[in-house]
């Protein structure tokens, strides 16, 4: 003798007419899953646009760079259609960029702010005081319309 189940009539085993059992329910087919999307290159690309905006954090752009780096070597674990190379390799050329943008400024700035206090020095050397003011003053005027004009 079977064991009914719940909520269904109780059969006769001697009663040829009677209704079968219902067949037990199927399991529900498993859900469709989204694909892996390489997440680590879309933020290395938001990271490197960041980065490009605010230059006078390289940490940012450096941070780009490193993120790209990543997305670049798990593209690999992906399918084609969602290894997203081309945002790693944008944001690590957005990040090289980033990283540039200070360095370049910091050294123009290093090299003008040279010669400028060279003759300031020189100035400071005069015995003179008001010599020793125009000298300055003059040093700035030229300084300024060298690397402003």
């Amino acid at each position: 003798m079977t064991t009914p189940t719940p909520g269904a009539q109780p059969q006769d085993p001697n009663n040829a007419w009677a209704a079968p059992e219902p067949a037990p329910a199927a399991p529900y087919p498993p859900a469709a899953l989204a694909p892996k999307k390489n997440t680590i290159a879309l933020v290395a690309l938001i990271v490197g646009i960041i980065g490009i905006f605010t230059a006078f954090l390289p940490i940012v752009a450096v941070a780009a760079i490193i993120l790209g780096i990543i997305g670049l070597v798990k593209a690999k674990h992906y399918s084609p259609e969602w290894r997203r190379k081309w945002m790693a390799i944008t944001g690590i050329v957005l990040g090289v960029i980033g990283v540039a943008i200070p360095l370049v400024f910091w050294l123009w700035f290093q090299h003008s702010q040279g010669d400028f206090i060279n003759e300031v020095e020189a100035c400071n050397t005069l015995a003179d005081e008001t010599a020793k003011q125009e000298c300055i003053q003059e040093a700035t005027m030229r300084w300024q319309e060298e690397n402003f004009s």
